[in-house]
């Protein structure tokens, strides 16, 4: 899912490993960005920074948004840098008659040395739809720009599939039931391992294997219907079981097998409505999400002796329990102004009974029973100064409590530092700043936008020199600050040619020192050429990126994945095009980063391709 954001505005894709991405949006990623498909959080009570978005298929999303910013009252409290919403297929209209329809995939990478095949079926009637997919991807070791070349032991493979029902009830109302699975097997994270090539004067990893297994499993039930002419004119309900699984397998410089494993079984309802009223369009609703935690974990020293623990990376037989309500009220005040006045009551509560403090997997364990409750809201307010331009203020208020990683997280981050629980930590509050105006004609669209950003008892790491030098726990760290600039334009000279681009910048710090991992400036500068009539197109995308100089003090102690002094900047640029061969045959081609350009994005632990040769095929019938 990541690689679709890849030339987005305002976000960056950190990859841990080359199947290890993150989306950081305005300088904020895991536990304080949203990923929703169909409406359900892939976040849960464990959610870390580096925690991966790999697990949704891209190839099963039909359409996603990208809403920057805090989406506070609608999606959830702790929603600080923004939210991606993807939607799996299904059909925009129910044919009359019965519809068979099958779609063949495939997609070569020469960098990645990848092949990536989904194949898919759907049958149509006035009665519903079916969908069902499976998408298979297998990636050789990934190559590099010089100096670095191949990157031996980066390859891995990974099976997902889907299924979904959408069953028309009439009048615009439909049941429908979901069904999505992903496999990860053995992802290697390279910067940690002996295998690793320094880069920049990046250290080199000690470990002799470091790899990961994931598995996501999601079921779920929902009800929608519009116009209902009721009590309420929107509804969308929603009943979801989602299981995900981290299993950890490392074999570090002593020969030791460290082997940790974390199950999040996940229950969730939600409820959203919507009424039109004379005093505005009014959303409101509520979701309640319970997290079930085990965890378990096991060392096997070189000599065979195993060392089993009652717990994995977080503390286990726990619970994480998120629920809320909001309502929102979207207001036109005459012919020119818009007012968006919205409210969340949220609640948390975090039930552990194994906490290990040491890590010496030994008792007395420590006991976890507590929870939080706060109140979100956002107030904006949108100007039509003509009948082009708009002037926007907002104003967003949010809440994240700590969750069971930030509480009871044991295991290592970054290259070999490791986190300790801490119990005693309390909710961050986000307060957001939004000033911005658009323009859009009819060959004309741009936007420009800056955004200020305070996070009052920011939880962030801090040493903790009693269990070691390399040793920290999460706590409130202080106050963050976090402020920023997005630009946006695009031309349409004719009906054949677009011209595009774009520019972020922000800057955080915490108590006057940097925000780890922070975005660093980026733009972008595009041309599409796409004859209005034809079924080809051609682009062009130049990516340009500063080096990031700022880091934080745990940002100097990644000496694995980011150099000293900072990561740099660089240049890239791709050229890609589609082309309909036939009849629902489609063949894409792309040429990415065509000068062989050496990068790699802030705080990743791999560099990315260089000069990658993709070739797609898409056949419908």
């Amino acid at each position: 899912m990541p690689e679709a954001l890849e030339d987005t505005r305002g976000v960056l894709i950190r990859r841990t490993a080359l199947a290890e991405e993150t989306a950081v949006i305005r300088g904020f990623t895991g536990p304080r960005t949203l990923l929703l498909i169909d409406g359900i959080r892939l976040n849960n009570g464990t959610t870390r920074d580096d925690s991966t978005w790999n697990t949704l298929d891209l190839h099963a999303v039909d359409r996603f948004e990208i809403l920057r910013g805090p989406s506070l009252v609608a999606y959830g409290a702790d929603a600080v840098g923004g939210v991606v919403l993807a939607d799996a297929r299904e059909p925009s209209k129910f044919p009359e008659a019965l519809e068979v329809r099958m779609r063949s995939f495939y997609r070569y990478s020469s960098a990645e040395n990848s092949h990536i095949g989904r194949e898919e079926m759907a049958a149509l009637s006035s009665d519903g739809a079916l969908y069902a997919g499976v998408t298979y991807r297998d990636f050789g070791d990934l190559t590099a720009a010089p100096p670095l070349g191949r990157l031996p032991h980066t390859a891995y493979d990974e099976i997902q599939a889907d299924a979904k029902l959408v069953l028309n009830l009439g009048d615009d109302r439909v049941f429908v039931f979901g069904m999505q699975g992903a496999r990860h097997e053995d992802l290697p994270t390279l910067h940690r391992t002996i295998f690793s090539q320094p880069w920049q004067d990046t250290a080199p990893g000690t470990d002799l294997r470091h790899e990961r297994a994931l598995e996501r499993d999601l079921i779920y039930l929902q009800f929608r219907a519009r116009d209902m002419n009721a009590l309420v004119d929107d509804l969308h309900v929603s009943v979801s079981y989602h299981r995900q699984f981290d299993e950890l397998d490392r074999i570090d410089a002593t020969s030791t097998r460290s082997q940790r494993q974390t199950e999040v079984r996940s229950g969730g309802f939600f409820l959203h409505a919507a009424r039109a009223t004379s005093v505005g369009q009014w959303r409101f609703g509520g979701e309640f999400i319970a997290d079930v935690v085990n965890s378990r974990g096991s060392d096997i020293s070189a000599g065979g002796i195993t060392t089993p623990f009652d717990r994995g990376e977080v503390a286990d037989d726990s619970v994480y329990d998120l629920a809320g309500l909001y309502v929102q009220d979207e207001l036109a005040l005459g012919a020119d102004f818009e007012l968006t006045l919205g409210a969340r009551a949220v609640w948390t509560r975090i039930h552990a009974i194994e906490i290990d403090p040491s890590g010496a997997g030994t008792p007395p364990f420590q006991s976890l029973e507590t929870g939080w409750a706060g109140i979100a809201g956002n107030a904006r307010v949108l100007y039509r100064a003509t009948d082009a331009v708009s002037v926007f203020v907002g104003l967003a208020q949010g809440h994240r409590a700590p969750n069971l990683d930030d509480t009871t997280g044991l295991h290592e981050f970054g290259s070999g530092q490791m986190d300790f629980p801490n119990r005693r930590i309390d909710p961050e509050l986000p307060l957001t700043v939004e000033l911005g105006m658009r323009s859009t004609t009819e060959t004309f669209r741009a936007e420009l936008l800056g955004f200020l950003t305070r996070v009052d008892d920011f939880i962030d790491r801090r040493p903790e020199p009693a269990f070691g030098p390399d040793a920290f726990v999460r706590d409130n760290v202080g106050d963050a600050l976090v402020h920023g600039v997005e630009a946006f334009a695009e031309y349409r000279l004719c009906t054949t040619w677009t011209f595009w681009t774009d520019f972020t910048w922000s800057i955080g710090e915490v108590d006057d020192r940097p925000l780890s991992k922070m975005n660093p400036a980026t733009g972008h500068l595009g041309v599409r050429y796409a004859p209005r009539g034809t079924t080809y197109f051609l682009e062009g995308v130049v990516t340009a990126v500063r080096r990031q100089r700022r880091l934080s003090p745990v940002d100097e102690l990644d000496v694995e994945r980011i150099p000293p002094g900072g990561t740099p900047g660089y240049l890239t640029a791709t050229l890609r095009g589609g082309l309909e061969l036939l009849t629902n045959v489609r063949a894409t081609a792309a040429v990415e980063n065509i000068t062989n350009a050496d990068s790699r994005a802030h705080g990743s632990g791999i560099n990315a391709p260089g000069t990658n040769f993709v070739l797609g095929l898409d056949v419908a019938f």
